[in-house]
């Protein structure tokens, strides 16, 4: 009895820590086999002539989706097919060989944020013939995106959008690949628009870099106190002045940042800034992070984002 007590502690230590390494080279091994997994596209005779429908924002709510799908078989024969947006429900389809058919479909959506302040809506515009993403591109998408009636405008959105004339705008285009569309907006008082460029537009030695900011306030009120800000990698830019500081976070965290405070932007009025950073090298094939505007620490505008292109 004295041997085992002595014994059998040990071994089971062992059996642990073997069954432990094991399960964790397993594991490991499972997910790189995941990752070299190459992706299965649908590459059958259906094509989608057309997607159209809307995408309705609410002040605090989900959105409200309602797409039509425009299906041709492409084929020498008939085809059965399912087709749905990515995680939502699919529909079986039919279609006779050369015939199209219309289909209605909705998406997965998710939303996030708090009424009257900014909020960020998610709509999967993934489709999948069978489960799997479709190889041929859109032939045309007309997609409505509508505001609540309180909000004054966007303040992002992933993809390039037309606005219409009232508290709509619209994603349209011929032979495109649809992913996700992420739509940030606000129906508080205060919306503002914010165009960034650079000159010069390619960075091809060090030296000075002119950044300009041109600030619109959407809204019906004035903006007070607008907090503007901006980040950089500090490995390809510096700067001077009391506008700048470094910030250090967690590992491989450094930033350039760059900040200022506009007093006041009345409604409906533009407003610009400029001010000067230093290329530290060519800088090439990278993008510059989107300006921010923000009152009171609420959200209240994004700029594009600048892509710096090769030699």
């Amino acid at each position: 009895m004295k041997l085992r007590n002595v014994i059998y502690p040990k071994y089971s230590y062992c059996l642990i820590v073997f069954v432990f390494f094991f399960s964790s080279q397993l594991f490991a091994q499972q997910q790189e086999k995941a990752r070299m997994q190459p992706i299965s596209f649908y590459e059958g005779a259906i094509a989608i002539e057309k997607i159209s429908g809307f995408v309705e924002l609410h002040d605090g709510e989900n959105p409200e989706t309602e797409f039509k799908v425009v299906l041709r078989n492409e084929g020498e024969s008939n085809e059965q097919i399912e087709v749905g947006f990515r995680g939502a429900q699919a529909k079986k389809v039919s279609l006779d060989q050369g015939e199209s058919q219309s289909v209605s479909v909705s998406p997965i959506t998710s939303f996030s944020g708090e009424a009257g302040s900014a909020q960020k809506a998610d709509i999967d515009m993934v489709l999948l013939f069978n489960g799997e993403p479709v190889q041929k591109p859109v032939g045309a998408v007309n997609v409505e995106v509508r505001l609540p009636q309180q909000a004054s405008g966007l303040i992002r959105a992933n993809k390039q959008l037309k606005r219409g004339d009232g508290n709509e705008y619209y994603l349209s285009g011929q032979r495109v690949y649809l992913t996700e569309l992420s739509l940030v907006y606000t129906t508080g008082p205060v919306t503002l628009d914010i165009k960034k460029q650079i000159r010069p537009t390619r960075i091809d030695e060090e030296g000075p870099v002119k950044v300009t900011l041109r600030i619109k306030n959407r809204g019906p009120d004035a903006a007070q106190n607008v907090l503007i800000e901006e980040d950089y990698d500090p490995r390809d830019f510096s700067g001077e002045g009391e506008n700048f500081e470094m910030y250090q976070g967690k590992v491989n965290d450094r930033r350039l940042l760059w900040s200022r405070t506009i007093d006041r932007i009345p409604a409906g009025e533009t407003v610009e800034i400029s001010y000067e950073l230093i290329a530290n090298m060519p800088v090439h094939d990278t993008k510059l992070s989107a300006t921010t505007a923000s009152i009171d620490g609420e959200l209240v505008g994004v700029s594009n984002e600048i892509f710096l292109a090769g030699e």
